[in-house]
């Protein structure tokens, strides 16, 4: 989820922004049981991610590291851009748990992990119990450090052979993970706390060598090709016999690095740009600190027992505040706690 900013990109900015959306949806929808009708394969938005961010890691770092950019030096650019929002995310979700009256020993050494930007090890060790009890989003994140240190100590200098046969080792870790969990999902669970670690390899390999192996000039591609694949890869119903496992195994597969290509082969263009890079802007806003407010939000609408209209509405309200927050975030918060200045205004001029 690293910021690709205002360059030749936006149409995957804007794809970034959907994604973010249909994981706030998801988190929205699953505490009443509706994920599955109208948003069914929302945790794949994760693995959009994970591509998208290794082909920018490789556009924005490739060069530099050939260039003399030390692993360090690289390390600490992607820790300055993924903590200080993490952490919000985290400190949101601890102030959550205080008010939802949540907060015990095992919360507390957890929130000490993840305020590290780590997950609760202890929980690893036990084989249960949350490695994120604050904000559960977050584990991707730790994900995207890790690939990053990959990408930096390894992968920058791998040949694209050996980034083949690392691709298909990882393609081998997904269809473990889609045996084991019905599906391409999981990722902060203790009790599969490999899950995670399998699910990101995969898709980053495949960004990194669509970086290296893409012509430089966009194409004729039609940036609706690229949403409509998107939207088949978040809401496409799994069709007939075929099973759930297969179908996100299928579209883990392709259908990600495919809707990736797509979107980065897509000129820019100035009537779509405002929209689009307003949407890159919020993604990484918005994906960590929605959970927080979406599970305060669940646990009133339990409360109240609402359903039908009355239950959408107060979803529709979630997704405003956690749209309008994330908003304050990228302009306020997140520049403050990186010392600088506060970040430009959301216009597709900037």
């Amino acid at each position: 989820m690293s910021h690709v900013g205002t360059h030749r990109y936006v149409w995957l900015d804007g794809m970034r922004g959907l994604a973010a959306l249909a994981v706030v949806l998801h988190h929205a929808l699953s505490p009443f049981g509706l994920q599955k009708l109208w948003i069914p394969h929302a945790q794949l938005a994760v693995d959009f991610f994970f591509c998208m961010s290794g082909f920018v890691v490789a556009a924005a770092y490739q060069r530099r590291r050939e260039s003399g950019l030390r692993f360090l030096d690289l390390m600490r650019r992607r820790w300055q851009r993924l903590y200080p929002m993490a952490l919000c995310g985290i400190a949101l979700g601890a102030v959550a748990l205080l008010g939802r009256g949540e907060v015990n020993g095992q919360t507390l050494v957890s929130l000490g992990f993840n305020l590290m930007l780590q997950p609760d090890y202890s929980a690893w060790w036990r084989g249960s119990g949350p490695t994120w009890a604050s904000n559960v989003a977050i584990w991707s994140v730790w994900i995207e450090l890790l690939l990053s240190a990959a990408f930096a100590a390894w992968a920058w200098r791998a040949s694209n052979r050996a980034l083949l046969v690392a691709l298909m080792l990882a393609a081998i870790g997904l269809v473990q993970v889609a045996n084991v969990q019905g599906g391409i999902r999981g990722g902060h669970d203790a009790a599969f706390a490999w899950v995670g670690i399998l699910r990101g390899p995969y898709p980053f390999l495949a960004g990194l060598l669509l970086w290296r192996c893409m012509p430089p000039s966009p194409s004729l591609v039609s940036p609706w090709t690229a949403v409509l694949l998107l939207s088949i890869l978040l809401l496409a119903p799994t069709p007939g016999d075929f099973g759930t496992a297969r179908h996100e195994l299928l579209a883990a597969l392709a259908l990600v690095p495919i809707a990736v290509a797509c979107a980065v082969r897509v000129p820019a263009t100035a009537g779509a740009k405002q929209i689009l890079v307003v949407s890159g802007a919020l993604s990484y806003p918005l994906y960590a600190l929605h959970y927080p407010i979406v599970a305060v939000g669940s646990a009133l609408a339990r409360r109240w027992q609402l359903e039908g209209p009355a239950l959408a509405a107060w979803i529709g309200l979630e997704i405003v505040v956690a749209l309008t927050l994330a908003a304050a975030a990228y302009r306020w918060l997140e520049p403050v706690i990186q010392g600088g200045s506060p970040a430009p205004r959301l216009r597709g001029s900037d």
